[in-house]
C-alpha cells in the first residue's frame, strides 16, 4: 500500500499500546450492527482506549478514535491476521480503495489503460477523487498518481504488477477481506461497493 501525505506509518511505534483482538473487524461489525452488542473483551488490554459499550457509539469510537490509533502507530495488534483485517478495515474508513486493474503494462493507449481500471471499494469521496484522477489521465505513467496520493489495494490481473511499476508497496490483503468489505459497506453508509471477486 502506498498513499504519499494520506499514508499511514509503515509500522508501531515504540511507545505503542499493544493489544490483543478476540476477533476479526468483520465478525466484530457483524455483532455490533446485528446483535446490537460489543463483544465483552473484545480488545485486551483497553487500558487508555476510553471505549464505549453503546453499539452506536462504538462504530463511531471505532471509526474516529480507534482507526486514528491504529493507522497513526499509537496502538499496535499482536496478531499477524488480526493486525492485517483491522489495519484493512481502517485504512477503508479513512482514504484507502480497493482498485481493480486489467491493464497490461504495455498498452498501446491511454484510453486502453482507462478502460480496464475501476474502483470496487471505497468511500464515495474517495472513489470520486479517484475516479476523476483516471478520466484525466493523458499517459499510462498518470496511474502512478493513483498510488501516490491514495492507500491502495489492488486487485485484478495485473493489480500488483502496476503497483510494482509505480514503486508502490502493496499490504497483504487480510483473510476475510471479502466479507470485511461487504460489513464496511452496510454499517457505514458512505461506501460505494462493487462486487469484490477473488484476485485473478
Amino acid at each position: 500500500m502506498s498513499g504519499g501525505a494520506a499514508r499511514p506509518q509503515a509500522g508501531p511505534q515504540a511507545d505503542a499500546v499493544r493489544f490483543y483482538a478476540r476477533i476479526g473487524m468483520a465478525e466484530l461489525l457483524a455483532r455490533v450492527y446485528y446483535l446490537k452488542e460489543v463483544p465483552r473483551g473484545q480488545f485486551f488490554p483497553i487500558d487508555n482506549l476510553n471505549m464505549p459499550t453503546d453499539p452506536e457509539r462504538f462504530l463511531g469510537w471505532l471509526e474516529t478514535d480507534f482507526c486514528t490509533m491504529l493507522l497513526n502507530g499509537q496502538i499496535s495488534l499482536t496478531t499477524r491476521d488480526s493486525h492485517r483485517s483491522y489495519r484493512f478495515g481502517c485504512t477503508m474508513l479513512k482514504r484507502g480503495a480497493v482498485v481493480e486493474i486489467n491493464a497490461p503494462l504495455a498498452a498501446s493507449t491511454v484510453d486502453e489503460v482507462k478502460k480496464k481500471v475501476r474502483v470496487v471499494f471505497a468511500r464515495r469521496s474517495v472513489k470520486m477523487e479517484i475516479d476523476k484522477l483516471i478520466k484525466n489521465m493523458e499517459t499510462d505513467d498518470d496511474l502512478c498518481q493513483m498510488f501516490e496520493l491514495y492507500p491502495i489495494y489492488p486487485v485484478g490481473r495485473t493489480g500488483k504488477l502496476w503497483a510494482r511499476r509505480c514503486g508502490a508497496q502493496v499490504e497483504k490483503r487480510p483473510q476475510d477481506m471479502l466479507r470485511l468489505v461487504k460489513m464496511l459497506a452496510v454499517v457505514y453508509p458512505y461506501f460505494e461497493t462493487d462486487a469484490v471477486g477473488e484476485e485473478k
